[in-house]
């Protein structure tokens, strides 16, 4: 009975590193966006602060 046990937690593991993954990848592209977003503003404010 333990090993069955061990078997169906090895394979919960599995399952949520799985879904984990897309979701991570997910939120880094998120980041990325909104960095470029960042930079854009900060990029426009310092143009517009020399004219």
């Amino acid at each position: 009975m333990r090993n069955c046990e061990n078997i169906l937690h090895i394979a919960d593991v599995e399952n949520k590193l799985e879904e984990r993954d897309p979701k991570l990848i997910e939120s880094i592209r998120e980041l990325q966006e909104t960095k470029k977003e960042i930079a854009a503003t900060q990029q426009k404010k310092w143009w517009r602060f020399w004219k």
